[in-house]
């Protein structure tokens, strides 16, 4: 069962459902006035808690003394409880207790906050800010442009429509921007992150990390770990960083920047290898001479000394730098020196 701002209150910004466990109907319908609009959260007596006064946090919403009560009470309820309903309005705060959560925002720019527990916080319409806290939650920003932040846990965060920024935090999060130019940062832990409709940025952080850009021109960054790095379709900018990554173009015309022990693949398309040379080989799966272009990078005033070499068994060509292996270029058997650019960083 979810708690909000209570132990079992079902809290929407716009619209209230009563959750209330085991609350007991009235005989008569006639004993109770319709409860009045914008509806309401009831909060649980406090039998069942150890401190009744702390479950109740809706910053901006009116507290318990000050809310519009209904004539007639609950038939359980003692007058002097905290079963009393709390008046929300669209576009303000919300905050939830320690256990398990369910928080629903209206129609305006709210600000959610799930606390401890595994929480689900929905933002709905307007620019929201939501926070999962502690605990492994489930947030969804709904319409508007939002800010979603997983804190710690395993958290699943979804950016609905708009131009939404997403951090998972600490913790193995999954993070999908859906629709809107999104900003997805997945920070420490092994996160899986989608950027969907929109050119989007994608950063892994910490961790080995999946990323997936899908549609449009996306730029995704693997960061620390051994990571996966696809970019979908679209033309997109894919870099490993640090760590032993595989980089995957997909559809469209991609750009690759590879570092030593990367894994890189185009896929269809014209697409650019860039290699920044380091201790291990770099690897490029497929490389069309016809569409594809190799960029070495390299530090100083003067242009290294380049090599090539041939294996006639696999047509695998293997290039070096100053002697250094730098990469091995699978099935180019008809890669030239003259194919490949040194251009310095």
């Amino acid at each position: 069962m979810f708690g909000i701002l209570g132990l079992f209150g079902l809290v929407m910004g716009g619209l209230l459902f009563d959750a209330l466990l085991g609350q007991e109907e009235p005989e008569d319908e006639e004993d109770i006035e319709d409860t009045p609009h914008p509806a309401m959260a009831e909060q649980q007596n406090g039998d069942l808690l150890d401190d009744p006064t702390d479950d109740l946090a809706a910053k901006g919403a009116e507290t318990p003394a000050d809310a519009e009560r209904p004539d007639a009470e609950h038939p359980d309820a003692d007058p002097d409880s905290s079963d009393r309903p709390v008046i929300l309005e669209p576009g303000q705060t919300l905050q939830g207790s320690a256990l398990d959560d369910l928080l629903q925002g209206g129609g305006g720019n709210d600000q959610l906050s799930g606390n401890e527990g595994d929480d689900q916080l929905r933002g709905q319409d307007g620019d929201d800010s939501i926070t999962g806290d502690d605990g492994n939650d489930q947030l969804d920003g709904g319409n508007g442009n939002d800010h979603i932040g997983g804190g710690a846990g395993q958290d699943n965060l979804t950016g609905g429509q708009g131009d939404d920024t997403l951090s998972g935090d600490t913790g193995d999060d999954r993070l999908s921007g859906a629709a809107g130019h999104d900003q997805l940062d997945g920070g420490q832990g092994h996160d899986s992150l989608t950027g969907g409709e929109g050119h989007d940025s994608l950063w892994g952080d910490a961790g080995e990390d999946e990323l997936l850009g899908d549609s449009g021109d996306d730029s995704l960054s693997g960061g620390a770990g051994n990571d996966t790095v696809e970019g979908g379709s679209g033309h997109d900018t894919l870099s490993g960083d640090e760590g032993d990554d595989f980089l995957n173009g997909g559809m469209g015309d991609d750009l690759l920047l590879l570092g030593p022990g990367d894994y890189g693949d185009g896929g269809e398309g014209g697409d650019t290898y860039i290699l920044h040379p380091g201790p291990t080989a770099i690897h490029v799966q497929d490389y069309d001479p016809t569409a594809d272009q190799i960029v070495v990078r390299y530090i100083g005033d003067h242009p290294p000394e380049l090599g090539l070499t041939h294996d006639q068994d696999t047509g695998d060509a293997s290039l070096s730098l100053n002697g250094q292996p730098l990469a091995i270029i699978h099935r180019a058997a008809a890669l030239e020196l003259s194919d490949i650019e040194l251009r310095p960083v």
